[in-house]
């Protein structure tokens, strides 16, 4: 299958500039590159032009803190050891850590990472920046709030939804942790059973904060039906779906695509961010799904990363998943079964789009 890559760009460039200009708030031109690509990426050390984007990883970690939320993460602690206490580490590690892994990644020609860590879970945004310029990889940072089990800071934990979504759109437009790094998108969170009462307060606020700015949201949800829960609440505040990404599908064992293609056909981003050893799905079962999004005319709605957790708080939070393993193995078996255009579009062009600066944020 052949993709017109520049013909893909191109107009669904101008389809978001025109659908701003006719919306509530008018785009601001002034920092759009002059590409084909009319939209930029905000990153920890500012906006970037898309153009710069050789190959790009959708869904990593590279610190992430559990101390503060689920203490199952440390019931079996050694004999004297201490309980771990939330952002209580050595900095100079965890950046080293970053870096190293990041420079791995850069080595099969990456230089875009969506970080999904949000405040409350382990975002570092002065740790990023670092990692960033000291790499010379773009990456994007993540506004939002894990679910209301695991990781709401105390000072957002009794806010209401409007109060949240004024929260958010300050660290879209403004920046993250007292300083002038903007987060790139909103992250979410569903547990396995569906929404809490107080996830839904997040979500509205989320939701809110994504129609002002017109930036993404990206949900973690590992089953479909606390997927479906979760989407209900943000419709019901008219989320663009075109902005929305379905993070984690797949890794239930999911590999029915008339689940994603649900999604799909409503213009959500499918994220299979498990692509590793051993992952959900595997990769065989992955390449067949992807070429079923092609056949339907789909391509376009796929995202793929591997979901790496680089320096984990405690060491018991730490992923399996390698960082490397979609562009060292995924990568090449993508291009043998579907062509290279295929490959660039997914792990390249998709990540791009779906991660756009928000189109109402000058």
């Amino acid at each position: 299958m052949t993709i017109d890559r520049r013909r893909f760009l191109t107009s669904t460039g101008t389809a978001l500039v025109a659908g701003a200009m006719t919306g509530q708030h008018a785009w601001s031109q002034q920092s759009a590159p002059a590409t084909g690509e009319d939209f930029v990426i905000e990153t920890v050390t500012g906006p970037l032009d898309p153009a710069e984007v050789d190959w790009a990883l959708a869904h990593e970690h590279l610190h992430g803190d559990f101390s503060g939320s689920n203490p199952r993460m440390w019931r079996s602690l050694p004999e004297g050891e201490e309980e771990p206490v939330y952002g209580d580490l050595d900095w100079t590690v965890v950046t080293g850590a970053a870096i190293n892994a990041v420079n791995e990644v850069k080595a099969y020609g990456v230089n875009l990472i969506v970080d999904y860590s949000p405040s409350g879970v382990g975002r570092n945004s002065r740790m990023l920046r670092e990692v960033s310029r000291r790499t010379g990889v773009a990456i994007v940072a993540a506004s939002g709030l894990y679910r209301t089990a695991w990781g709401i800071p105390a000072e957002l934990a009794d806010y209401d939804s409007d109060q949240l979504a004024a929260h958010f759109v300050r660290e879209l437009t403004q920046g993250t942790e007292g300083t002038s790094i903007r987060a790139g998108f909103i992250k979410l969170s569903v547990g396995n059973d569906g929404p809490l009462p107080h996830d839904e307060v997040v979500y509205r606020g989320a939701a809110r904060a994504s129609n002002e700015t017109g930036s993404t949201i990206g949900i973690h949800a590992i089953m479909p039906d606390a997927f479906r829960a979760a989407a209900r609440i943000l419709e019901d505040e008219q989320l663009d779906f075109s902005r929305f990404i379905w993070a984690h599908a797949g890794r239930d064992g999911t590999v029915d695509f008339e689940v994603f293609r649900e999604f799909a056909d409503r213009g959500v981003y499918i994220s299979f961010d498990g692509v590793t050893h051993r992952g959900t799905p595997t990769d065989e079962q992955l390449l067949d799904l992807i070429g079923q999004f092609l056949e339907a005319d789909l391509g376009h709605r796929i995202l793929i990363s591997a979901d790496a957790t680089i320096a984990a708080h405690p060491p018991a939070a730490q992923y399996a998943s390698d960082i490397r393993y979609p562009y060292r193995f995924f990568k090449p078996q993508l291009e043998e079964r579907h062509g290279g255009e295929v490959a660039r579009m997914i792990l390249r062009d998709n990540v791009v789009q779906a991660y756009r600066r928000g189109d109402r944020i000058g």
